[in-house]
């Protein structure tokens, strides 16, 4: 199994290169969950993570059988959104049935980093190393693990200070700036610490879908927020550095319900931006009315249906896909549901006839 993961990693490296016509298919069917019991939550893998992974690995067995092109993978997010700003003064917010967030703060922006950038360390740090060592000890053979350890700048500013974040981004440009780059730079040390613990170089990274990226993957949410002119004075410096640091850079941002279709064009000024990826379909990238729908750099991650033939017959044909060449270009990597293992291998099937 672990040669078959090996060569999984390998096509992705090729597809996210340019080097690669294919575009990979992750096929996600109904979970094997027993009656009653559903798949682990973020605190349930914190509070008992041997015993959620095991939970999960047995859940996830379907999605193993149908072999598409989806590394097996567990992902533990529970610190994603709590770790970095812990180490700047914020209190946590935990809620039933969601991630735990970082509540928002009576400091001031400008003073947040005024001692300078704090140092990794704390009950928390303890307590994600502790989390994330066991998360490995416990990880089978045939699985990888996936473990976000914070979200974008934008995101935890958002989080943390609100509209005074994006009043402050217009009226203070150059205290924003300050502020956006030290807390980039304090995530970078959690992401290095993670990397390290977990044996990754600084270009190797598995994100929650279940597949490789040349880089890191970063939660953006906030960018739907701010206008062009915005995202590029105070997102593309910040998008520099961690490229700088990891190379190319997988961007997540949900793209509705929040109008989205001016993310693309800013992020293809970015010569880190490798890919973009979203849960909500590929009409904002490549749809008719999407501005960037024929640009030829930034990759696509996304989910789509293509559950009959017909439907992969038309997202093929689509001019977007049919004359933008993946190999020297775009790459795309596609998820589609299944309502059963059969169905799902049906499926995967007929795109391999198709596309290969």
């Amino acid at each position: 199994m672990k040669n078959k993961i090996d060569e999984k990693e390998r096509l992705f490296r090729r597809v996210f290169a340019g080097e690669e016509d294919y575009m990979p298919l992750i096929i996600s069917p109904q979970l094997n969950c027993p009656e009653g019991v559903s798949y682990p939550s973020s605190m349930e893998f914190k509070e008992d993570t041997a015993k959620s992974i095991a939970c999960a690995v047995g859940m996830l067995k379907p999605k193993v059988e149908i072999n598409s092109d989806w590394i097996p993978m567990i992902n533990i997010s529970y610190y994603q959104n709590i770790l970095v700003p812990s180490l700047i003064g914020a209190e946590i917010a935990f809620q039933d049935g969601s991630d735990p967030m970082a509540k928002r703060s009576s400091a001031e922006i400008k003073d947040v980093f005024k001692n300078g950038i704090p140092p990794l360390e704390g009950e928390l740090v303890e307590e994600m190393i502790a989390t994330l060592r066991t998360a490995k000890r416990c990880m089978p053979d045939d699985f990888r693990l996936s473990f976000p350890v914070c979200s974008s700048p934008f995101d935890i500013a958002q989080l943390m200070f609100g509209e005074e974040f994006l009043v402050s981004s217009v009226l203070e440009p150059e205290m924003v700036n300050e502020f956006l780059m030290n807390l980039t730079e304090l995530s970078i040390k959690a992401f290095d610490l993670v990397k390290k613990e977990m044996g990754q170089d600084a270009d190797e990274y598995i994100t929650n879908r279940g597949l490789f990226f040349p880089g890191l993957r970063l939660p953006c949410d906030a960018l739907v927020t701010f206008s062009p002119s915005l995202i590029r004075d105070i997102a593309l410096p910040v998008l520099k550095r961690f490229g700088e640091r990891y190379g190319n850079l997988c961007i997540h941002y949900c793209t509705s319900p929040a109008p989205s279709q001016h993310v693309l064009p800013v992020l293809l000024e970015s010569d880190f931006a490798g890919a973009v990826d979203n849960w909500q379909g590929p009409g904002v990238f490549i749809g008719d009315d999407a501005p960037a729908r024929m640009q030829d750099r930034i990759a696509i991650i996304t989910d789509i249906d293509l559950s009959t033939e017909e439907k992969m017959r038309d997202f093929i044909g689509s001019k977007p896909v049919r004359e933008i060449s993946r190999k020297g270009g775009r790459g795309i990597v596609a998820n589609t549901k299944s309502g059963s293992v059969d169905e799902g291998r049906r499926t995967y099937e007929t795109w391999q006839k198709l596309i290969r």
